[in-house]
């Protein structure tokens, strides 16, 4: 009788906690009899797992062996992309669970699509293909990520965000600040400067759901402020909410999905988006959030600032003190500390 091996399950071990559509996701991370039910898209899994970088990633395989014959340890190894697992079994009638592990990169990474298992006897023998799915994050997921960070978030990440890669808490910061601001074909409000997916100015319920796919297209600076902070969490990246609560004019910078601006509210003034600096009719902020991370500052409303300044140096080079209208601009922020996204949706 000839050597025959099936694939039964694949259960990671450990772990960060992760969520598919909200809801906690458990294992076996993929399951013979449900194979075709847990595809997700293209090359994902509805049963994903998240790690830390560097970190050893195990897994318990479970296969059912017949025509073995009997023989000593063999090794069990399993490829997704880059990733490799690999353990030791006995080559022995019957079912078999054999614990495999693999070491992760030092980068933001996603590993998915359908991994290849062989058996090394020594020569190859294919013993199946599942589709599996892991990613690789700085830590754990922040707090408000209450059934585990959300894989959806992730893949936008690791795809049109392009994290993927980034080796540092500055770098992903710096590269996320730079997709909100430029790749995510959202614009300023510059009518109202109504928030379409935070609750307020200090936070509060952010609908991660729409901003995923861009739902709403105009958007506030805290619209903004909240998908660094909650986008930060999904990597692990602690950040803290700041607020500028005194009104300043700009300097002439990017303003997110119009280009060069120093008047923000142009629309609503019905005024040319750069204006004469003294220009009665040139629109400020009265209020502006933006981020803060390891001492740095991110702002994907105006700029970008991709964490190049602390605070005062962020303020320096955004506040445009010209236009005072007889009023002292002072270069001050209102610091909250406290993460304010309470829940998501």
């Amino acid at each position: 009788m000839s050597l025959q091996v099936r694939m039964k399950s694949v259960r990671f071990v450990g772990g960060l906690p992760v969520a598919w559509q909200g809801n906690p996701i458990w294992g076996p991370h993929w399951e013979e009899a449900l194979k075709a039910s847990l595809q997700e898209g293209a090359d994902g899994s509805r049963r994903p797992a998240v790690y830390r970088i560097n970190a050893q990633v195990e897994a318990d395989v479970v296969l059912e062996i017949q025509g073995a014959g009997g023989g000593g340890p063999r090794t069990l190894q399993g490829s997704l992309g880059g990733f490799t697992l690999q353990g030791t079994l006995p080559l022995t009638d019957g079912t078999q669970t054999v614990r495999v592990s693999g070491v992760l990169g030092n980068a933001i990474a996603r590993h998915a699509g359908d991994a290849v298992w062989l058996l090394l006897l020594p020569t190859p023998f294919l013993v199946g293909k599942t589709r599996l799915e892991v990613f690789s994050v700085f830590d754990s997921p922040a707090p408000f990520f209450t059934a585990g960070v959300w894989c959806e978030a992730l893949r936008l990440l690791n795809g049109k965000a392009r994290v993927s890669g980034s080796t540092t808490r500055p770098q992903a910061m710096a590269t996320l600040t730079s997709f909100c601001h430029s790749h995510h074909s959202l614009k300023y409000d510059a009518h109202n400067a109504l928030n379409a997916y935070v609750a307020g100015k200090f936070g509060g319920r952010f609908d991660l759901s729409a901003f995923l796919s861009a739902a709403h297209p105009l958007v506030s600076c805290f619209d903004l402020l909240g998908a660094l902070v909650v986008l930060g969490g999904a990597l692990g990246i602690p950040t803290r909410w700041l607020l500028e609560e005194d009104d300043f004019f700009i300097k002439t910078t990017s303003l997110i999905g119009f280009g060069l601006c120093n008047n923000p509210f142009f629309l609503d003034k019905n005024t040319p988006l750069v204006i004469g600096a003294n220009e009665m009719k040139r629109t400020a902020f009265n209020q502006h959030g933006f981020c803060e991370s390891e001492a740095v500052i991110y702002d994907a409303c105006i700029g970008p600032h991709l964490g190049t300044e602390a605070r005062q140096g962020y303020l320096n080079a955004a506040v445009d003190d010209v236009n005072r209208r007889g009023l002292p601009i002072p270069l001050a922020a209102t610091i909250h500390d406290e993460l304010s996204i309470g829940s998501l949706v």
